[in-house]
């Protein structure tokens, strides 16, 4: 009486439900298992989570045709496959002599959805969980723009501007660097620097450290006692210190310079040493220094006053520039730098010792 008490409870249920769905196709046709109704409302139970719904569907069809439970049990499982453990259960306490055969329908439609999808062998790698970045390519060209400059306009009318234009060019072993610099000053109708230099520079790596290089320089300084001078010159460079935040270089080599002399207009001949030391420092996120120092000298420079007279002599000559940049925002910095020239022999009107300070803005691409 129990056992019939629930299959008309179950089968009340079953109409209940049937009855709320929302247009459930109509199966006028008889069949094993579930009908298209009852699989209609078994889903939309399962989408609710109505449990009560969902035993009382299962347990009707089954007393309704108790030969196709197998049936009945798949049709569930294949339409609510996360209520399976549940509805074989549920079923297996009012039909416990059909519990085997509940088990087994729910095994083997496991078994067949879980076939249709094979999992990855223990060997395959993970699928990524998103796109991969799509390689950059070798970025070639960087360098920089500085420029600098003031006025003053009063007692003293005076106007100072200076530039620098950097440009580097990567490609394998290989860099090329080129520089023009300039800076002039004029105080009360008086120019007191006019200077321009240009500078290029390329460079091959031998090993991780060892380096060659070649150099050629152009200077016309309008105050220094020469007309202009040029230096021609190749030499190696070693990495004597490197880390991610300090780099030291040593260069060594050769080097010709044609100097003409502002006053007399003859040109100077020079065979040159030169020793070369570049430190670039990164102090902090927002900070860089720089230090170049050179020194060229020689034993025997050539002047020719006349097209039968001439006279060697020493000649030595100094150069450090020191640079400090402070990053202002992105790209922009400000640079603070200091140049000293010395040479003890400048032609007439030249100077011993030459200084240069300045300051500008740095736009590094």
């Amino acid at each position: 009486m129990k056992r019939l008490a629930l299959v008309i409870v179950a089968a009340a249920s079953v109409i209940a439900v049937q009855g709320r769905a929302e247009s459930p196709p109509v199966n006028t046709a008889p069949r094993p298992g579930l009908s298209a109704g009852e699989m209609q409302s078994l889903i939309q139970a399962s989408q609710r989570g109505d449990e009560i719904a969902l035993r009382a569907i299962v347990i009707a069809a089954i007393a309704r045709d108790s030969g196709n439970a197998s049936v009945v049990i798949s049709h569930a499982v294949s339409a609510v496959p996360a209520y399976a453990d549940f509805l074989v259960e549920s079923a297996s306490r009012v039909f416990p002599d059909l519990t085997k055969r509940l088990a087994a329908a729910a095994k083997e439609v496991r078994e067949k959805q879980q076939a249709r999808v094979p999992p990855l062998p223990s060997d395959a790698p993970p699928e990524p969980s998103a796109e991969p970045e799509p390689v950059k390519p070798e970025r070639n060209w960087s360098g920089e723009t500085a420029l600098g400059g003031s006025f003053r306009s009063g007692t003293v009318r005076s106007v100072n501007a200076n530039a620098n234009f950097k440009l580097i060019y990567k490609t394998g072993p290989w860099q090329t660097e080129g520089v023009v610099d300039f800076d002039y000053d004029r105080s009360n109708s008086v120019t007191s620097t006019q200077r321009l230099r240009l500078k290029g520079k390329p460079r091959r790596d031998i090993t991780e450290r060892l380096y060659g290089f070649g150099i050629a320089e152009y200077e016309d300084d309008r105050f220094s006692g020469f007309d202009y001078q040029v230096t021609e010159g190749v030499g190696v460079g070693y990495r004597l210190i490197e880390s991610p935040t300090f780099r030291v270089d040593v260069e060594g080599g050769p080097s010709l310079r044609q100097s003409k002399i502002e006053q007399s207009k003859n040109i100077n001949h020079e065979l040159l040493g030169r020793l070369a030391t570049n430190i670039a420092w990164e102090m902090s996120d927002t900070a860089k220094f720089t230090n170049e120092t050179a020194l060229l000298f020689s034993k025997n420079t050539i002047e020719v006053e006349s097209a039968s007279t001439a006279f060697i002599q020493d000649s030595t000559e100094t150069r450090n520039v020191s640079a400090l940049d402070m990053k202002i925002i992105g790209n922009l910095a400000a640079r603070l730098s200091y140049e000293v020239s010395f040479r003890p022999d400048p032609p007439p009107n030249g100077k011993v010792t030459e200084m240069f300070g300045k300051i500008s803005l740095v736009h590094s691409f």
